[in-house]
């Protein structure tokens, strides 16, 4: 086994050491050492996502279908916002059209931008928790959401057909799609409005009345694209006469002037792999790693689409060899040869991050990777082969990580978790697959005694 694992390590002269050392000076000798990694594919429970605490923060709608990783659905769900006040209106006015718009994003991922798309809103009976989290003496108003899919006493209140074109060229209203809201619905808020104005002033007394929206994807959609709800271009918006009331998706500032922490938008995705590599995983109990039927890893953080690298070659070369006073110069874990997906706009991320794991949970180690630790970051870089093809490699030097191993003896610093490097975007639908043979941990080290090894 050892004399095998040995052909997969190379020694390199000092001119292809990239280290400015030459290979013996005395008591040190530099070193370089490829060794092979392990990865699994682990599909991670995390298909309930809410948006950033930003207001032009796009989240997903839509639907698509990819030969590789099955079909996909993102529903948007929303509470919104109060008024900061009720208007006067006379008496004897009629309401004349009732509206609710979103602003799209031309940031699409899927096929066919031009069919035509289908959106249905529905009224949810319940709003979007509030959570308030005490952090450091200072109150902070957090959301959470439990149930990701229109409930049994859902009521449609809207539903549009558009098309892409349309809404992006139109000269007034640019990138806005307009929905018209049901007469019964409309005409329901409005009389209730001026019966009630109160009750649409205070946020918790108009989450209570409202409840939450839910925007659903056609089943024909062919595209997931971002909708962002900004303020000035997003809502409710009721006509009348010359004027209008609007109202926002954004919750207002508290009665006790603590500002929100985390706005009430979420989107959930509903992944179905059937007919893919991917099949069956579904129902399949998160945390448990799988093998995918072509044998190769598939990385999707915003489905939970993960691998984790191992590096149990390592270990058995550190602890088979007596090597002391070790000093690690570079440790470069590369992933090579990824295809770009453009035939459906599905880009690779920019960058990755490698965090280390624990193995029971995959829960990244809290005394290793804390709040402002950002993990070894893999930065994805562009080549053309002889064969005209684009692809792509990620490399990252994890030295840092690998340095826990040498501390320690201990193993379970051997292994992570692939994610996305971007933090303002941590659950991109963004991915790649990946073939393991590709992976390599390239390892520059410095032995800072004589040592009877020969290169």
């Amino acid at each position: 086994m050892l004399s095998a694992l040995f052909l997969l390590f190379a020694c390199e002269e000092p001119s292809e050491l990239p280290l400015g050392i030459s290979p013996k000076q005395g008591n040190i000798s530099s070193h370089y050492i490829e060794i092979p990694v392990e990865a699994e594919q682990f599909r991670l429970d995390s298909t309930v996502m809410s948006s950033l605490s930003s207001a032009n923060t796009a989240i997903y709608i839509g639907r698509l279908t990819d030969p590789y990783y099955g079909k996909l659905a993102a529903t948007a769900y929303t509470n919104v916002g109060a008024l900061n006040t009720a208007p006067e209106i006379p008496a004897g006015t009629n309401l004349d059209s009732a509206y609710l718009t979103l602003t799209y994003n031309n940031n699409f991922i899927g096929r066919n931008l031009w069919a035509t798309q289908s959106l249905k809103v529905y009224r949810l009976p319940q709003a979007i928790a509030e959570n308030p989290v005490t952090t450091s003496g200072s109150l902070q108003h957090r959301y959470s959401i439990n149930d990701s899919k229109p409930t049994e006493g859902a009521r449609l209140i809207g539903e549009v057909q558009f098309d892409t074109a349309t809404v992006k060229n139109h000269p007034v209203t640019n990138n806005i799609v307009w929905i018209r809201l049901n007469n019964d619905f409309a005409a329901e808020l409005w009389q209730d409005l001026k019966d009630n104005p109160g009750t649409f002033t205070n946020q918790e007394a108009f989450n209570q009345y409202l409840g939450s929206l839910a925007f659903v994807p056609g089943e024909n959609n062919t595209f997931i694209t971002g909708y962002s709800f900004q303020e000035a271009t997003s809502g409710i918006d009721l006509y009348y006469g010359q004027s209008a009331v609007s109202f926002e998706f954004l919750p207002k500032v508290r009665e006790d002037k603590r500002a929100y922490a985390q706005y009430p938008t979420y989107y959930s995705l509903q992944a179905d792999y059937s007919g893919t590599a991917l099949e069956g995983i579904e129902g399949q109990q998160a945390n448990i790693p799988f093998q995918t039927s072509d044998n190769q890893l598939y990385y999707r953080s915003g489905v939970g689409l993960l691998p984790k690298i191992s590096f149990p070659a390592l270990e058995e070369f550190v602890t088979s060899t007596n090597l002391s006073n070790v000093v690690i110069n570079s440790a470069v874990l590369e992933i090579d040869s990824i295809r770009r997906r453009t035939e459906i706009n599905l880009t690779a991320p920019s960058q990755l991050s490698f965090y280390l794991v624990e193995d029971k949970n995959n829960n990244r180690f809290a005394g290793v990777n804390n709040e402002t630790y950002a993990g070894a970051q893999l930065m994805g870089q562009q080549y053309i082969t002889a064969q005209q093809d684009t692809l792509i490699r990620y490399r990252a030097d994890i030295a840092e990580e690998i340095e826990y191993y040498f501390i320690n003896k201990d193993s379970k610093y051997l292994q992570g978790m692939l994610y996305n490097g971007n933090t303002t975007s941590p659950a991109s639908l963004s991915g790649f697959i990946a073939d393991p043979k590709r992976m390599v941990l390239k390892i520059y080290y410095t032995i800072l005694e004589e040592s009877n090894q020969e290169n």
